[in-house]
């Protein structure tokens, strides 16, 4: 028959005996979870990674000027920016101006918002009206010129 003092020291003999199985197998474990990880989602970054070109525009590169206002693409892919001297288009490689002249209907150079609605007509707001581009014609009409007048500044254009 055992005495108590032996069951203690055999308990306590198995339990660090277990207790070192444990701390052994901890490490495998934790290495078999990175893997696993690793193996799971390395092939998921690789196949949504892409690289993002941008190119910096600015009075140099024939913006009509730096302080830029709006920006809206058109579908044609035009870039159009509005700025506090004037409208510009980009086509991807030059800018086209437009200000106010006999041509160009243009409330205002100080461009204030730019919206293409859902039918894809360009709206101009300006801090004295509203103008709309026509690119049959690639000129800007007046609003009143389109059956309705608006002379004042236009900071937001939605439908």
């Amino acid at each position: 028959m055992t005495s108590l003092s032996e069951k203690v020291s055999i308990n306590t003999c198995c339990l660090m005996t277990l207790t070192k199985n444990k701390i052994i197998n901890m490490p495998k474990t934790l290495l078999k979870f990175v893997l696993f990880l690793l193996i799971t989602f390395v092939p998921i970054q690789s196949s949504i990674a892409f690289t993002l070109n941008a190119v910096s525009l600015g009075v140099p590169e024939g913006l009509s000027q730096s302080n830029v206002t709006s920006i809206v693409e058109d579908a044609d892919g035009y870039v159009w920016v509005g700025t506090f001297n004037g409208l510009n288009r980009y086509d991807g490689k030059n800018f086209r101006h437009y200000f106010p002249s006999n041509r160009n209907e243009l409330a205002s150079a100080f461009i204030r918002n730019l919206y293409i609605s859902q039918s894809g007509s360009m709206f101009i707001g300006t801090d004295k009206g509203l103008s709309v581009y026509d690119p049959i014609q690639d000129k800007i009409v007046s609003s009143k010129n389109l059956g309705f007048e608006l002379n004042e500044s236009i900071s937001n254009i939605y439908e």
